[in-house]
């Protein structure tokens, strides 16, 4: 489904300037922010990309795991445009000329109800829909401590992925970074078996101000323009979508621009199409073909 309906950075700059509910959960509940380093490999023969200020909000039964650089970006630029969107000069434009982007991706679970939303914004905006499913762990007896903190180890087969995970029970929370949930405790770091990802937790601290999940989904879900457009898929269908867009950079000029090419010279000087650099999907694509 495409959505291109909603008026550009209007609903945007509404969401971050009106104010939000602060969180309010029943009495022993916590909380919390978690700030984490992610460690990711798009090609087994080279080193590691690292992103060393992902957070997860944990608050009100629902989790949110994000790049804080990324929303202070977005945040900026909700508020360097106009309903029109014409850039304004004012403090945020200033800030934003200056300011870095990461490349987005953010999960949000919503273990109440049992779903979760995972949300990618490269060349479009692309959401996918999804039914949570508890990974099969198994506990073990073995602990170190990570981070300060006492940590049991977690083993499971989980979305094409053999996890270990480590938890601890000093943080009372079944979440964890990305997909990863459903322990009797914060998970503190978890790495797959072929060493391609990494989360571990770098702090915690409790979550004071405003819960972030509605301006990100209203900023993701009307960021449009006529170069983007906005996705809406079952999970299954979302994941294929973005990992043909991050493998095929035609295919994605073609999402933004149906028809469009990007090309490049080769060494002898002729045009021919942009290769996409190697990448690594979180979930194995071979995973897809099993759940047919």
């Amino acid at each position: 489904m495409i959505r291109n309906d909603l008026p550009f950075c209007l609903i945007l700059t509404l969401a971050l300037l009106a104010p939000f509910p602060l969180c309010t959960t029943p009495a022993g509940a916590q909380n919390i922010r978690c700030t984490y380093t992610h460690q990711k490999k798009d090609d087994p023969d080279k080193g590691y990309k690292t992103y060393p200020d992902m957070l997860l909000d944990i608050c009100e039964g629902r989790s949110l795991f994000y790049n804080e650089r990324e929303f202070v970006y977005d945040s900026l630029f909700s508020l360097s445009f106009d309903e029109n969107g014409t850039m304004l000069k004012n403090e945020a434009a200033e800030k934003l000329s200056r300011a870095s982007k990461a490349f987005l991706w953010m999960t949000a679970l919503d273990y109440p109800d049992g779903t979760f939303t995972q949300y990618y914004s490269f060349f479009q905006t692309i959401i996918g829909n999804g039914v949570l499913e508890m990974p099969a762990w198994k506990l073990t007896d073995e602990e170190k401590e990570i981070t300060g903190y006492v940590c049991r180890k977690a083993t499971a087969h989980y979305l094409g992925r053999d996890w270990t995970a480590w938890f601890t029970e000093d943080v009372p929370s079944q979440a964890g970074p990305w997909l990863l949930w459903g322990l009797p405790g914060l998970i503190v770091e978890a790495r797959d078996a072929d060493h391609y990802i990494l989360f571990k937790l770098t702090g915690v601290e409790p979550l004071n101000d405003n819960h972030r999940a509605v301006f990100l989904s209203n900023w993701l879900r009307s960021h449009t323009n006529r170069s983007r457009n906005v996705y809406e898929y079952d999970f299954p269908e979302a994941e294929s979508v973005h990992t043909k867009m991050r493998s095929d950079i035609s295919f994605a000029a073609h999402m933004s621009n149906p028809g469009a090419k990007i090309m490049t010279k080769d060494q002898t000087g002729k045009m021919v199409p942009l290769e996409a650099p190697p990448y690594i999907p979180m979930i194995p694509t071979e995973y897809w073909k099993t759940r047919k």
